[in-house]
């Protein structure tokens, strides 16, 4: 019997590690389950936008110049050179590892090729946060059948739907044959626009296991100490007390700091800054001494590969941006392993608080047995 053949819509050219790395997970979960599969190769204006590496305007869109504008664009000669490679990184990753489909331009030549395919995969990461795609339909699906619409670990991005947005949500998912979403927060929210059953499952990073990523891992070329704390950090929130966090920790262990990106608020002498490859930084995660981050997939390779890890919130409160993680971190009992705000805790107490991971294990593998339960029963849905 030749294989099934699904297509999944993703953020897989977004320049964000998570992005291209749960897409790489999820096709070879799939491909596990002797599904072949490709990610759909269409563009979204808004996903572009958000990740675009273009020259911005000295002027906002009333031809103005204004603080935010000129920061913006000063930003952008800063890191030029730096996004030009990280661009240049992915582009490789992305040929290498993924599986892509012909380019698709528009919603209607999707619709004249959604015959090769034998059912759709809509996720994991935000695809259904309309903030990030601007509300598109192709994120939902809507260029083929009801038959083959299904999700798997789909994030809203939010705890919540706005009012005004009830109704889009309910037009897209009423029809879905498997909607799978990735925060059991998202499960309640979208019960009152989808009658059918909705389950929470692990993001596809979880999908593969340590030995597993190491097919996807190569050393990075930068000279790296034995030991290292790796720092990585998403830069459009205030981290500065997440960097003193950082260099307390490497005082008091005297470990290096190896830094993922070249973040000029962060002036610490004791750090070696590295861009890297998507595969090159799943080698740093998987050979790191400690890890600090206040990334959700930071988080989750940390977990992933057992490391010392500490988290550190988005926002210094229980705001929508913080769901993903707080998610994750009660998922599988580790919430003790956040850092927030107040900077009330003693870096000596913590690095005696060691991860029991055969707990976590335990967590993590029911969560697993779950996941690949809801794919399988998708998978048997087609072969019939």
């Amino acid at each position: 019997m030749e294989k099934l053949k699904a297509g999944i819509v993703t953020f897989h050219r977004a320049t964000n590690y998570g992005a291209v790395l749960q897409a790489y997970a999820l096709q070879n979960a799939l491909l596990k389950l002797g599904v072949k599969s490709e990610i759909i190769d269409n563009r979204c204006d808004r996903v572009d936008l958000l990740y675009s590496k273009n020259r911005p305007e000295k002027t906002d869109k009333n031809g103005k110049v204004t603080a935010q504008s000129v920061k913006a664009f000063v930003s952008w000669v800063l890191k030029r050179k730096d996004n030009k490679l990280k661009r240049y990184l992915f582009d490789n990753f992305i040929e290498q590892y993924l599986s892509i489909s012909k380019k698709f331009d528009s919603r209607i030549e999707l619709i004249k090729e959604e015959a090769y395919y034998d059912f759709f995969i809509c996720g994991s990461d935000q695809v259904w946060n309309l903030g990030v795609t601007d509300s598109n339909g192709i994120y939902f699906l809507d260029f083929t059948s009801s038959s083959k619409k299904n999700s798997y670990a789909a994030s809203l991005g939010s705890a919540r739907i706005d009012e005004s947005n009830i109704n889009v949500y309910r037009k897209y998912l009423h029809d879905f044959q498997h909607v799978s979403v990735r925060e059991h927060t998202n499960t309640n929210v979208l019960k009152e626009v989808y009658k059918g059953e909705i389950t929470c499952v692990l993001d596809p990073t979880f999908l593969l296991r340590k030995e597993d990523w190491s097919k996807c891992c190569k050393p990075v070329k930068e000279i790296i100490p034995t030991r290292y704390i790796l720092f990585y950090e998403l830069y459009d929130m205030d981290n500065t007390s997440l960097h003193e966090f950082t260099n307390r920790l490497s005082k008091a262990t005297n470990i290096s700091i190896v830094h993922i990106g070249k973040n000029r608020k962060y002036r610490y002498k004791n750090h070696i800054d590295c861009v890297p490859a998507p595969e090159q930084w799943v080698w740093l995660f998987k050979n790191a001494e400690y890890i600090v981050t206040n990334s959700f997939h930071g988080t989750a390779f940390s977990i992933n590969f057992h490391k010392e890890f500490f988290t550190g919130l988005l926002v210094p409160d229980e705001r929508p941006a913080n769901i993903r993680l707080n998610d994750i971190l009660e998922n599988v009992s580790l919430t003790d392993r956040k850092i927030d705000y107040s900077g009330n805790y003693k870096i000596e107490d913590l690095l005696h608080k060691k991860i029991k991971w055969d707990v976590v294990d335990r967590k993590l593998d029911k969560m697993r047995d779950i996941s690949f339960h809801f794919l399988n029963q998708m998978v048997d849905f087609y072969k019939q």
